[in-house]
């Protein structure tokens, strides 16, 4: 039988991070490169007002349904915007259709999430257990975004996604998200490696297909 704490070995284990958003950005790495997620992160125990011995079961629930009525966003129908046009060589015989869509409606979503914690959350018990399975299901959740620092640190490039640098940070920001709502999880890289391995970030995108990553 393998024994679990001998199947990463401890330098691997010391590479493999994860920092909450925005206020531990500043222990990301400055040194190296390497490759990084970033992922949902459900609210902890103190956030949602869990860790109280006496528990606000209303007030737990209503953060609950605001993290999840807010990163719906994701999930729903991308939108498109362009012109097609059918296969004629000649533009007079062509037939054109303009093609225009944005992401579905969570509304119907976000009155099923709230009719759901009314009917579970009834007390400090099962608050917490909703929570558990929950939290649970984001820590293994696919990333939302994932990159690879190359020719620049994994610290660097955060601090350009936190600042609205970048495509993801654009995007984060048009869709109304808090970046406390994320987390980063990185893996540092040997330099000479990362400047070798830029095409592993869109072979990932493919696989995961993150939601927030250009494909």
């Amino acid at each position: 039988m393998i024994d679990p704490s001998r199947s990463i070995p401890p330098e691997e284990s010391r590479r493999r991070r994860v920092y909450r958003l925005p206020e531990e950005a500043i222990r990301v790495p400055r040194d190296s490169g390497g490759i990084y997620q970033i992922c949902l992160r459900f609210p902890s125990d103190y956030e949602l007002g869990l860790h109280h011995v006496e528990v606000n079961v209303e007030t737990a629930s209503s953060h609950i349904l605001k993290f999840l009525s807010e990163v719906l966003v994701l999930f729903g129908g991308l939108g498109l915007t362009g012109v097609l046009h059918t296969p004629s060589q000649g533009r007079h015989l062509q037939f054109q259709y303009a093609i225009k869509s944005e992401r579905l409606d969570t509304k119907r979503s976000t009155f099923q999430i709230e009719q759901f914690l009314r009917r579970s959350i009834l007390d400090a018990t099962t608050a917490r257990a909703v929570t558990q399975v929950l939290r649970m299901a984001f820590d293994v959740a696919p990333p939302v975004y994932i990159g690879i620092a190359s020719r620049q640190s994994l610290g660097a490039r955060l601090e350009q996604h936190l600042a609205g640098k970048t495509g993801v940070g654009e995007r984060i920001k048009k869709l109304g998200l808090s970046w406390r709502y994320f987390e980063f999880r990185c893996t540092t890289l040997e330099s000479e490696a990362g400047t070798k391995l830029t095409d592993l970030e869109k072979l990932l995108q493919t696989i995961f297909k993150p939601q927030l990553s250009e494909r």
